[in-house]
Parts: structure tokens; sequence; C-alpha cells
């Protein structure tokens, strides 16, 4: 691999690992610890990780306008250094406001980076390599997770404190990257895409539909996965951190996986299938509690998580062109991202609930992505009118 191709993989992966790796997914880890440690009730605890999704739709809903506004460089190191300094404000129990304020900020200023940076190193590569090198950035998102799973969790046996502290140093690691030269020549203007597509068609509304359907069937692994097996299935911290580290294995496999059956078998059998696996590994854990079911749970739903978006990207670029893509990528990352927040205070209530059962978040989940499998199976016409 060359440098002018290796440099903006690595780029693109810094800002999947500090974006969503470290900002989102290290809080699932550690959220068991602040419960324990009686940094927080449960609900408190559960409300803290809907902070982040809440300021993550609102990040990918700003995202283009600021850095058609700011620049993309210099909305890229504002984003990183503030996703940063949010871990540090963590570090010390400073109370409910302080930590949502600061999940909030890495909910925002995560989505920026995952917003600007993918999109922009994809451009810089060759277009033969772009699904592999979208595949290599996503795996940043797992490759946080793993970190997550192992330091972090390692690192809470000693206190909340030093955990948030070294989520805080490999956030800086992260951060070396990002605050480092441009991998391409210059820096370009970012403009809001614009597109000749009709973005009302039924056959990208029924992709839009879809994706919504992910968005819901995505949240309760992501936000209790670890706290549910040690409270509510009673597995040992060595053991949810096992568990979190296959979601991490996962999710640094899946964009490679998904890709490879993407090209051999078409977007659409592998969205249907996609979300048909997806549902049934959401709702595994409800039918079944052994290790093994909760281990296949863990690394499927971590494999489908960014597996996913590629595959969505993927079947929206069978339905348009490449400058059709972007402008109806940017409409399914918005309602994604809506449906999201939105669905987060649901889940959390429901989740933080004496009068709900907690499986039936899983099983409630595991219902929307069988709707959004029905939704990608549903009939259309085929691709669309050419930008």
């Amino acid at each position: 691999m060359t440098q002018p191709t290796l440099r903006p993989l690595l780029y693109g992966m810094a800002a999947a690992l500090l974006g969503i790796g470290l900002a989102r997914f290290a809080y699932t880890a550690i959220l068991p610890g602040l419960i324990d440690q009686g940094w927080f009730t449960a609900a408190g605890a559960a409300w803290l990780g809907a902070a982040n999704l809440f300021g993550y739709t609102l990040g990918a809903l700003l995202a283009t306008r600021m850095a058609v506004r700011w620049g993309q460089l210099r909305l890229i190191r504002v984003s990183a250094v503030l996703v940063v300094l949010s871990f540090l404000l963590c570090s010390w129990p400073l109370g409910f406001p302080v930590f949502f304020l600061a999940r909030l900020v890495s909910g925002v200023f995560g989505a920026v980076l995952m917003v600007v940076v993918p999109a922009a190193m994809l451009r810089l590569l060759p277009e033969g390599n772009r699904v592999w090198g979208g595949a290599a950035i996503f795996s940043g998102v797992g490759l946080g997770i793993l970190l997550s799973a192992t330091l972090v969790q390692w690192l809470m046996v000693a206190g909340m404190t030093l955990a948030w502290l070294g989520l805080t140093f490999l956030g800086v690691l992260t951060l070396w990257l990002l605050l480092g030269p441009w991998p391409g020549r210059e820096v370009p203007a970012m403009t809001r895409p614009a597109s000749s597509i009709d973005s009302r068609q039924p056959a990208l509304l029924l992709v839009y539909g879809v994706y919504a359907c992910d968005a819901i069937g995505f949240i309760p692994h992501t936000l209790f996965w670890v706290d549910y097996l040690q409270r509510h299935l009673a597995l040992t911290a060595q053991q949810g951190a096992l568990q979190w580290g296959l979601f991490g294995l996962g999710a640094l496999l899946g964009p490679f996986v998904m890709g490879v059956l993407g090209r051999r078998h078409g977007w659409e059998k592998v969205l249907i299938g996609g979300l048909l696996v997806k549902a049934l590994a959401v709702g595994l854990p409800v039918l079944h509690s052994a290790i093994w079911s909760l281990s296949l749970s863990s690394l499927l739903v971590g494999a489908l998580i960014p597996g996913m978006v590629a595959t969505v990207s993927g079947r929206l670029s069978e339905l348009t062109t490449a400058t059709g893509h972007v402008h109806a990528w940017g409409i399914a990352t918005a309602t994604f991202a809506c449906i999201q927040g939105l669905m987060a205070g649901v889940f959390v209530a429901l989740y933080a609930s004496e009068s709900y059962p907690v499986d039936g978040v899983f099983l409630l989940a595991a219902f929307a992505l069988l709707t959004g499998a029905l939704l990608a199976a549903a009939p259309h016409r085929g691709r669309l009118v050419r930008a």
C-alpha cells in the first residue's frame, strides 16, 4: 500500500476510533462501573448514554453546514479536541449536569468527525480502492470498542477516575493524528451536495425507512449490552468485558465481510439478509441466555452495526449515480440520526422502568429490524434518474 493511500486511511480510522469507537461505545463498557461505584443511579447512567445519541443527532444534522462555514480542517481539529476534553471532564464525579453536557458534546462533535472525515478521505483514494478503504476506515470503530473492552475495563478495577483518564489518553493518541498534516495536497472547500434526483422516489423512500428501522434496532446493544449482561444476567465484570471484546471484534471485521458479500451477491440481497440476521442476533439473548448464544449475539450485532452502514450506502449506490449518492446518503444519515435520537429516550425510559420487562427493549429492537427487512424486500423500480 502506497503512502498516499495509507495516510487517508489512518486519518479516517483515527476519526472513526475517536468519534464513535471511544466517544460512544466506550461508555457502554463504563456504564456498569458508574453504577457499581456509586457515581450515578442506573437510570441516571442510562440517560447519560442517551445524551451522546442526542448529541450525535444534532451533530449529524449540523456537520455539513459547520464545515461549509468554518472549513473542514478547522472543524475536524476543534471537534477532536472537544471530544477528548469531554473525556477529561468525566474523570471526576462532578454531578449529573456536568456529565450530561460532556456526553452531549462528545456526541455532537463525534458525529461531526464521522460525517466530515470519512467522506473527505474516501475522495482522496483511487476509485478502485474506495470500497475497501471505507471498510478500513470504519474498522476504527471496532478498534475503539476493543480498547474499551481491554484497557479501559482493566483500569476500572482501580476506579472510575483512572478509567476515564485512560480513555482520555487514548483520545490524545488519536488527536495527535488528527492534528497532523492533511493527508491530501490541499484541503478542499466544503460545499453543500446538490443532486438532480428526486429524493421522494419510492425506492429511495424505502431505503430511508429501512435505515430508520436499523437505527431503532441499533440502540439496545450499543447502550445497555454490558450492563444488561452484568446486572440482569449476572455475568461477572470479566465475562462482560469478554462479550464487549467480541462485539468489538465483530465491528472490526463487519465492514470487510459485508463488502465482500455486497460485491458478490448485490447490495439489495445483503441488506435484506443482514437485517434478518441482525434481528435474530438482537433477540437471541431473550430466547437463550447461555454463554454461546450471548457470544454469538455480541459478535453478530457488533459486525452488523458498522456493516449495515456500508450496506445501506452500497444499496443507495445501486439506485443512484455518484453525484446522486452524496445527496441520498446525506438524507439517509440524517434520517438515521433523528430516529436514533428520538428513540434513545424511549428505550432508556423503558429500560429504567420497573414496570417494563428489561428483555422487552431487545424484542422491540428485533421487531423494528424485521420490519426493516420487509421494507427492503418490497418491490421497487430499480435505478433512479441519473444526476
